[in-house]
């Protein structure tokens, strides 16, 4: 317990915040926030005895030393658990001496203040939760970082929040998005809650010419997502997904999506002429397979797959 009060408190201390992850299948709860959290994840080691314990005043022959126990690994995608004493480490690296590179989650990585990453140099890597590792070189990433959607948009929104290009940069070009189920996939058909600044500063990197002067719509959730590289899962690739359009002549949109043999469902009203057509394109690209209906009749086919 000691030790993950430790980490959670050094990384406070010398990292930026990456913000709250969004744990339903509400993505505004991320975006816009005043003030977010990062949380490390660690496991903790045994507890030591007290080398000067005594169990009476006899003096009796000294026993064998217990072999030493070795300190747990921490799991994919998290932290080192040396990241608890890190200020040791780093002053072993100022030395000169060899340090065995500490594996490090991507959250921890990008919340890293510059003098913190730069003495760590190239002792770290990053580790993912699909377990898949990318060394650091000479400043850069050896290869692109398997990361959860849900961290990524972290990281965007604080990265348009504070201005922070060259973060949101490093992110489009050193991440991938981790597969996902069928049913987050289709709650990301949303569009992106990101207005004024923020959404002309996400254009400014991703699609520089999209405003040509004029207030653009924000990005659905699921473009950002496919646009990170990101998939449904292999298990979930071909599901059947039946997209429910509205009947309403005068504000046309999206009503619903619902999965076959009753996988998930969301009901949520996108508005927009072509919006339907275009959410089926993107869960195409996605691995599901799309058919465009009546929400009425989308619902019911949907429902005799059960």
């Amino acid at each position: 317990m000691f030790k993950k009060l430790a980490l959670a408190a050094l990384i406070g201390s010398i990292s930026v915040s990456t913000g709250a992850i969004a744990q339903t299948t509400d993505w505004s709860d991320v975006a816009g926030g005043e003030e977010s959290n990062s949380t490390t994840q660690t496991s903790s080691g045994s507890a030591q005895p007290d080398p000067w314990a005594t169990d009476s005043e006899t003096v009796q022959a000294p026993a064998p030393a217990p072999a030493k126990q070795a300190q747990a690994e921490p799991a994919c995608g998290e932290d080192d658990l040396r990241y608890s004493q890190i200020v040791p480490i780093l002053k072993s690296i100022q030395a000169g001496d060899e340090v065995e590179p500490l594996q490090t989650s991507f959250s921890t990585f990008v919340g890293l203040n510059s003098k913190i990453r730069e003495i760590l140099g190239d002792n770290i890597f990053i580790s993912s939760p699909d377990c898949s590792e990318q060394f650091v070189f000479d400043g850069v990433l050896t290869g692109k970082v398997s990361v959860p959607f849900a961290v990524q948009w972290n990281v965007i929104n604080d990265a348009l929040r504070v201005g922070d290009k060259d973060l949101l940069q490093f992110l489009l070009e050193n991440t991938k998005a981790a597969s996902t189920s069928a049913h987050t996939l289709i709650s990301m058909a949303q569009y992106a809650p990101l207005e004024g600044q923020q959404l002309e500063r996400f254009y400014a990197v991703v699609e520089p010419n999209k405003t040509n002067g004029e207030e653009p719509t924000p990005p659905l959730m699921l473009d950002i997502y496919l646009q990170l590289g990101g998939t449904v899962n292999q298990a979930e690739r071909g599901t059947m997904a039946y997209i429910g359009e509205n009947d309403f002549y005068d504000d046309p949109g999206l009503y619903s999506i619902s999965l076959e043999q009753g996988k998930g469902e969301i009901i949520n009203f996108v508005a927009g002429q072509e919006v339907s057509g275009k959410v089926a394109s993107l869960l195409n690209g996605a691995g599901l397979k799309t058919s465009v209906l009546h929400h009425k009749t989308a619902q019911k086919s949907a429902e005799e797959t059960k």
